[in-house]
């Protein structure tokens, strides 16, 4: 197990160190609201970090849909909810969420991505990495 963690803080405690707040993605604007409220025990406000097309979110406040839908043409009339992963911390939101539903859409697949609400974290990236590494 002691190995498992080692492993963990080697691998994301620089990728932490690295990451800077981000504004949220351009496409969040077309989002559908699910209307979840905010979490109980927030942290204040989520927070986006990466770079435009590498974005990830954590501290979701409040769950979204959002739709990537197929030109009318090559539209198929088959949908898929995709959930980015991330642990229930930290949403891969455009590596694991948008990416994937541009890919479909360019099929023909009607896709949107979820933004579900994750558990609360420091704010700050140094208690955000302790965090990571004692999961």
């Amino acid at each position: 197990m002691t190995r498992w963690l080692v492993l963990l803080a080697a691998l994301f405690l620089p990728l932490a160190a690295q990451a800077q707040e981000a504004a949220p993605s351009p496409e969040q604007a077309l989002a559908i609201s699910l209307g979840t409220g905010p979490v109980p025990g927030a942290l204040g406000p989520e927070m986006w970090s990466g770079k435009p097309g590498d974005l990830s979110v954590r501290n979701t406040v409040e769950a979204t849909l959002l739709p990537v839908l197929p030109e009318r043409a090559n539209a198929t009339g088959e949908a898929a909810i995709i959930a980015p992963g991330g642990a229930f911390y930290t949403l891969s939101y455009d590596h694991e969420g948008t990416r994937v539903a541009h890919a479909l859409a360019e099929r023909g697949i009607a896709a949107f991505v979820l933004k579900y609400r994750v558990r609360p974290t420091p704010r700050q990236m140094p208690e955000f990495g302790k965090v990571m590494v004692k999961q």
